[in-house]
């Protein structure tokens, strides 16, 4: 498998590339109207789950604001749970590849970056993981690993 390597700011970001690669969320394009935003009519993306039964700006429409908008419209990523630090949103992407993958979470008391995961695909090689990731949260290591075994590599911006 190939790995493409993304370069990421900040966990949001990684948030959404986990929403994108291992949950199957899609990008969808729409024309939205942001009065002095430069945003008038113009062609925007939202990151959004496959699964909706409403057209994407009938489910963003709530967000957009006219006149005064208190910030410039780029909360797109509202939509987007915490993958990478709150457990209980990682724990759904655990569950959403469990049918194909066998976890390992551990912690790490000795170590600068105490939780280890790793993820061996079904039929791989028993204990030795196919892929792992050392981080200072548990979400955060999910995450990582996660998206390693969908082949895309996290590197973050210094």
């Amino acid at each position: 498998m190939t790995t493409t390597t993304i370069t990421i700011n900040n966990h949001r970001d990684l948030d959404a590339l986990v929403a994108e690669h291992v949950m199957g969320w899609r990008w969808w394009t729409a024309k939205v109207w942001v009065a002095g935003y430069g945003k008038d009519g113009t062609d925007s993306s939202f990151l959004l789950p496959t699964d909706i039964d409403d057209h994407p700006v009938d489910l963003v429409k709530p967000k957009l604001c006219v006149g005064d908008c208190p910030k410039p419209f780029s909360d797109w990523q509202d939509y987007i749970p915490h993958y990478s630090t709150k457990i209980s949103s990682a724990w759904q992407v655990v569950t959403a590849m469990e049918e194909t993958h066998h976890w390992q979470l551990e912690t790490l008391s000795d170590s600068d970056a105490p939780y280890w995961v790793g993820i061996t695909a079904h039929g791989g090689s028993g204990f030795k993981p196919d892929h792992y990731s050392l981080a200072l949260t548990m979400p955060e290591a999910i995450c990582l690993v996660a998206l390693a075994a969908k082949g895309v590599g996290v590197k973050k911006k210094e």
